[in-house]
């Protein structure tokens, strides 16, 4: 039973940085009922100039030609997590509505750990097992949420977002890779690597500034049966993951249920990092 206990806390530990930093993230395996990620048409504006090829636009609708086209998503999950020199595997569920829901529970033996919800305005964490709760829909978010949501929802399913679009962007390069930089407001900023051979994602970075720390979420795909995941604060490691999935399934009828019992302590987030340091202060971080 102490075994059970130390490896859920690791666990919740581990789940708890990555629902508050709305970083769960995930990849896929290939199925042959799995059709989400084959090539699909795509129609590049008729106006985009051949002297564009180098343009940050050009490189992303490139991409978009490799997204999935989906209404719902979901598939079970394979996480292996590195956090303080243990390495703890557990189970779970993702779902995932088309720009609207991502949904996802993770347990370890026959205990779920926790369920999480984000929308595009509220990210809602539960623990039946540590008997807590966060619901982050304030005003301290109000900004952040929406961008990120699209960035997520990418981040899931490797492709890319129409927030790519959107606010101040610069293009890079290196040997592989061409880099798309972008900052949305005064706490997001992100990273698009894009392989210039075949313009799918290779990796994607994230950083949220918050008062004086910022967060860093830096995603590398490995093809399509997994990526790597680490989080850290001001560079400063906090917590790394290996995710896969199985049984991958496109365009279902699915449910994303989620409810705080009564009586469970339910902390109303102003600010993801500040919520970080709390939890760490109160020793839900530490050994």
């Amino acid at each position: 039973m102490n075994k059970i206990s130390t490896t859920c806390r690791t666990c919740l530990r581990a789940a708890l940085l990555l629902c508050l930093t709305a970083g769960f993230l995930a990849s896929c395996k290939d199925d042959r009922q799995d059709t989400g990620w084959k090539n699909q048409s795509f129609t590049m504006d008729a106006d985009l100039a051949r002297t564009s090829r180098d343009s940050v636009d050009f490189i992303l609708k490139k991409s978009m030609e490799r997204n999935p086209r989906f209404s719902t998503f979901a598939a079970n999950l394979d996480i292996k997590v590195g956090l303080e020199g243990h390495t703890i595997g557990f189970g779970g569920q993702l779902r995932v509505q088309n720009g609207q829901i991502i949904w996802i529970s993770c347990q370890k033996l026959v205990f779920e750990i926790f369920r999480a919800k984000i929308t595009p305005d509220t990210v809602a964490f539960y623990s039946k097992i540590a008997g807590m709760a966060s619901v982050y829909a304030d005003d301290s978010l109000k900004d952040l949420v929406p961008k990120s949501f699209g960035l997520l929802q990418a981040l899931f399913l490797r492709s890319a977002d129409s927030v790519m679009f959107q606010g101040e962007r610069s293009l890079g390069s290196e040997a592989e890779n061409w880099i798309v930089q972008g900052v949305s407001g005064d706490s997001l900023a992100w990273q698009l690597y894009i392989g210039k051979e075949d313009f799918r994602p290779s990796g994607i970075g994230i950083q949220i500034g918050q008062d004086t720390s910022v967060l860093q979420i830096a995603v590398a795909y490995q093809n399509d049966n997994g990526f790597t995941i680490t989080v850290s604060e001001d560079r400063k490691l906090l917590v790394s993951a290996r995710i896969s999935y199985s049984k991958p399934r496109w365009n279902e009828n699915i449910s994303f249920p989620f409810a705080i019992p009564a009586g469970i302590e339910t902390e109303y987030g102003h600010g993801m990092l500040n919520n970080l340091k709390k939890s760490r202060d109160n020793g839900l971080m530490m050994d």
